[in-house]
């Protein structure tokens, strides 16, 4: 339990992320929006978010407090903070006469745990405004949401609120992080002609998963077997091929294990081999 309420606590930052997390796309040069801010706008708010995400690149939090809207610096300044392993800016989305934004980042973190060191990259909105002729980081206090879907902040009373880390609900179980990464099927089957059979494998997290196949992999005459792609976005489906062609001797029975990170998670599929 006590694992899980770090995740919550490591991803605090991400409560600005009110709305679905962007799907996995290349960078965005330009704006998106009803209409385009004008070039002076978009410049200042870029760098204001720059520099925020950098501080916690670099683990200065101190300097990221001045980008930080006056509602929001009391939330801030007692929650634990993420140390982000790097950052791009991919969109910004510009309303209410572009005094209001949301700047879609994509970030990597690491977080040790005692399922061992995870490396997460995910899609994360933000929420900015202006303060002051100044852009502004800023969150609605009681939503916390993460690669793992939302979680809200317990109000005063409800649970135990003593430290420095908002106490979150519900908790979650490394057993809940499983289930959102999934395959269709457990076993492949093959007969005496040549034929192929295939694995699909669903994302339900909120970030990018990363597959490979643990070695090593059944070496078996006529058995071939590959990924679709190592790296899985979210809410995305990513497959296991496999072909085989008969020979004289084969086996009954052989199993090939798929590796899941960030949730340090394995998946066998038995590949059953009739005659």
């Amino acid at each position: 339990m006590a694992v899980m309420q770090r995740f919550g606590a490591l991803f605090l930052l991400a409560a600005a992320a009110i709305g679905c997390l962007a799907q996995n796309k290349p960078a965005s040069t330009g704006q998106e929006g009803a209409e385009l801010a004008p070039p002076e706008v978009d410049q200042a708010l870029r760098d204001r978010a720059t520099k925020f995400f950098q501080a916690h690149v670099d683990g200065k939090f101190r300097q990221a407090e001045q980008y930080v809207a006056e509602d929001t610096k009391d939330l801030y300044y007692n929650s634990q903070k993420p140390h982000y392993l790097s950052f791009e800016i991919k969109k910004i989305s510009y309303s209410d006469h572009f005094t209001k934004a949301k700047v879609v980042t994509s970030i990597r973190v690491d977080h040790a745990s005692a399922y061992g060191k995870m490396t997460f990259n995910f899609q994360e909105p933000s929420d900015w405004k202006l303060e002051g002729g100044l852009w502004c980081w800023y969150t609605d206090p009681n939503v916390i949401k993460t690669p793992f879907g939302v979680m809200k902040r317990a109000q005063p009373g409800t649970a135990q609120t003593s430290g420095p880390a908002p106490v979150v609900k519900p908790m979650i179980s490394i057993g809940d992080l499983w289930k959102q990464v999934t395959a269709d099927k457990s076993e492949v089957r093959f007969g005496n002609r040549a034929s192929s059979s295939e694995v699909i494998v669903k994302n339900g997290l909120l970030g990018i998963i990363s597959l490979k196949l643990l070695a090593p992999v059944p070496e078996i005459p006529g058995l071939e077997v590959k990924l679709e792609r190592d790296q899985v976005p979210a809410h995305e489906t990513g497959r296991i091929f496999f072909r085989y062609t008969p020979q004289p001797k084969a086996p009954k029975i052989a199993t090939v294990s798929l590796e899941v990170q960030p949730t340090n998670q394995t998946i066998p599929i038995r590949v059953i081999f009739e005659r």
